[in-house]
């Protein structure tokens, strides 16, 4: 059985869950990485040691870019603004949590940036926002429990998901808490969520209980709901459906997939289902034009038809190896895994065709596509900034 390396919660379950549902037999082995024929390679234009990290849980701090400045934060809540060409520092500001001196990890969520505001969760609760240019605090808000993914903005307004599975829209200019939508979820759930996404005037926000859901951006009224994956089983274990992996917009539809259950499109605004297929996932999926990207909970990373959901291709070669979420960049998709490597497939038939070594650390978060640079995060702290170059002499590469 291949489990997801991220906590489940409550804390209390975590122990007993892998011992109920794993044996020393049934644990997966991560895939051994064969040499491949190198077509492209990726070469750091700049790289930065972010702050501090722990190897400890399952964080995802996704860095933002806006124009020509990158934003990041890492685990401590030590916020950074850098220049996206050569690296440059142009602020730094280290957050606290309001009155705690114990959260040992300050920064729960990956940063949202515009030309305006950067804004971070920290583990108290508190969404704080700081001013783009100069990194100054704006406002803070304390919410209900923490947020694990970043927020979205549009039009006057914050919408940040929390982890107990509450939905708020605040004041971008004050704070202010504007409406906040309330959901049950399961006793036993994933950590994580995705973030929520506003198009069409609707808020979207997937839950751990296997919804996706379409909020009124102004009211909050609940518009629609679509079931993701229905819980099935008899265990809390078996019965996870998160939706906790990053959905995506693409054309007027929205892919979503599921742990344990399936992906979907839905059209929008309606939200009338299109069409459905049983998969796993639990990490950031990605679209084009043409074809729906999924790196599934066992390491398989597949491309499904945009139209109806039908395999075009699926390469194995990465089982157990922990995938990050995918990213497609020019015509290529890449994908980060458990020992540090970034590994490059041909959107085409799915064949390697390159891949680097970023850390010795996991790469948890999707790489973030900025023009013709791409941005790597690893849950060390380790940052770089890549550039694509073409290789003229294939040969065989297993770095």
């Amino acid at each position: 059985m291949t489990l997801p390396t991220k906590l489940i919660k409550p804390a209390a379950l975590l122990l007993a869950v892998f011992l109920v549902a794993c044996t020393k037999d049934d644990v997966i082995k991560p895939a051994e990485l064969s040499a491949i024929n190198a077509q492209v390679k990726l070469q750091t234009q700049w790289s930065a040691d972010v702050g501090k990290s722990s190897e400890k849980g399952y964080w995802t701090l996704r860095p933002a870019v806006v124009a020509d400045r990158l934003y990041i934060s890492d685990q401590q809540a030590r916020v950074s603004a850098y220049t996206l060409d050569k690296g440059k520092l142009l602020w730094r500001n280290q957050l606290a949590a309001t009155g705690s001196k114990k959260i040992k990890f300050q920064a729960s969520s990956g940063v949202y940036a515009d030309a305006e505001l950067v804004l971070l969760a920290l583990s108290s609760g508190e969404l704080v926002a700081l001013n783009a240019e100069s990194g100054v605090e704006v406002w803070r808000q304390q919410l209900s429990s923490e947020m694990l993914a970043p927020v979205a903005r549009l039009s006057g307004f914050v919408v940040a998901q929390t982890l107990d599975g509450h939905v708020y829209a605040l004041d971008s200019q004050t704070g202010a808490i504007l409406w906040r939508y309330d959901t049950v979820l399961p006793v036993l759930t994933l950590w994580g969520t995705s973030a929520p996404v506003i198009d069409s005037g609707l808020v979207l926000v997937a839950f751990a209980n296997g919804k996706l859901v379409a909020l009124e951006l102004t009211t909050g009224r609940l518009v629609w709901e679509r079931w993701i994956g229905l819980p099935k089983g008899r265990s809390e274990f078996e019965r996870l459906t998160d939706v906790d992996g990053q959905f995506w917009v693409e054309n007027n539809v929205v892919y979503a997939a599921g742990y344990q259950s399936r992906v979907a499109a839905l059209s929008l605004p309606q939200g009338q289902p299109l069409w459905t297929r049983d998969l796993s996932s639990y990490v950031a999926l990605t679209a084009d034009a043409d074809a729906l990207y999924v790196a599934e909970a066992d390491g398989s990373v597949t491309a499904l038809a945009a139209d109806n959901g039908g395999v075009r291709w699926q390469q194995k070669a990465l089982a157990a190896r922990q995938l990050s979420g995918v990213t497609v960049w020019q015509d290529l998709l890449l994908v980060g895994d458990l020992e540090g490597y970034l590994h490059v497939l041909s959107l085409e038939d799915g064949q390697f065709i390159g891949r680097t070594k970023i850390s010795s650390a996991p790469i948890r978060v999707a790489p973030v596509v900025a023009d013709d640079k791409l941005v790597v995060y690893a849950s060390d702290a380790r940052l770089k900034v890549l550039m694509l170059k073409n290789l003229t002499k294939k040969t065989g590469d297993n770095q």
